[in-house]
C-alpha cells in the first residue's frame, strides 16, 4: 500500500531581503494510512512550515512530495486547490469559522466548494454535527459557541469531505486544559475507530505523548522520530 504522505529531500527556503532563509534542510517524512503522527518543536523550529507544505497551502524549493502516490510538486494552483479540497482536511488554533454563517452553514462549506446539493449537503452536515456531539447547536453562530464547542465545528467541517489526512495545527492552543483534552480525545477516538489518518503539530508535549508517533523538528530538520 503506498503511503500517504511521502517527502523526500524537501527543502524550503525563504527569502528576507538579499539573504536566504532555510526553513526546511532535506526533510524526508513517510505518513502512513491511520497513523496519529505528532509534529513538534519550538518556535520557529519549521513544524508550521512542513505542515503548511503537507496540506499544499505552500510549495517546497525543491524534493519530491507525494500525496497519496500523485506527485503534487509541480501542480498548477488550481490544481493543488481541487486535490486540497479532496484530500486534506484542516483544523486550526484559530477554527476559521466563518461568523456570519451558522454551525450548520460552516461544516457544509466544503461540500459546497465541490458542488453537492444544498440538501444532500445539510444531511451530511447534520450527521457530522450528531458525531461530534452538538448537533442542537447547528443554528448557532460562531460568537454564540464556546471554544470547544467552535473547535468541533471545525473538526467536523475538516471531516465532512471525508479527507485522506487530517492536519491540526495547534488545535488545542486556544483551548483551556480540559476543553483542550476533549478535543484531542475525539482526535483519538477518530482514529482508533474510523482509522483516520491524523497530523497535528502542537507545542505541548502533553498533546503529543498521546499521540502514537512524534516527529521532532529543530532548525528545519527532522531531529528524531518515535513510536510511543
Amino acid at each position: 500500500m503506498l503511503p500517504i504522505i511521502n517527502l523526500s529531500n524537501i527543502v524550503k527556503i525563504y527569502k528576507s531581503g538579499s539573504d536566504d532563509l532555510l526553513a526546511l534542510n532535506h526533510i524526508n517524512l513517510i505518513v502512513s494510512k491511520g497513523e496519529l503522527t505528532a509534529i513538534i518543536g519550538e518556535s520557529g523550529s519549521g513544524k508550521s512550515t512542513l505542515l503548511n507544505i503537507i496540506g499544499l497551502l505552500d510549495k517546497p524549493s525543491s524534493g519530491i512530495y507525494q500525496l497519496s502516490g500523485i506527485a503534487v510538486d509541480e501542480l498548477s494552483d488550481d490544481e493543488l486547490s481541487v486535490i486540497r479540497n479532496q484530500k486534506i482536511g484542516f483544523v486550526f488554533q484559530s477554527f476559521f469559522l466563518l461568523p456570519r454563517l451558522n454551525a450548520l452553514q460552516n461544516v457544509i462549506m466544503p461540500l459546497i466548494y465541490r458542488g453537492v446539493h444544498d440538501k444532500e449537503a445539510k444531511l451530511c452536515g447534520m450527521a457530522m454535527l450528531e458525531k461530534m456531539g452538538i448537533e442542537q447547536l447547528w443554528h448557532h453562530k460562531p460568537s454564540q459557541m464556546s471554544g470547544g464547542q467552535q473547535q468541533r465545528v471545525a473538526l467536523a467541517r475538516a471531516l465532512i469531505g471525508e479527507p485522506e489526512v487530517i492536519l491540526a495545527d495547534e488545535p488545542t492552543g486556544s483551548l483551556d486544559s480540559k476543553t483542550g483534552q476533549e478535543v484531542m480525545d475525539l482526535f483519538i477516538e477518530l482514529n482508533n475507530h474510523d482509522r483516520n489518518t491524523i497530523i497535528v503539530v502542537t507545542h505541548d508535549q502533553h498533546i503529543s505523548q498521546q499521540c502514537r508517533r512524534v516527529v521532532r523538528v529543530h532548525d528545519g530538520s527532522i531531529v528524531s522520530d518515535e513510536v510511543n
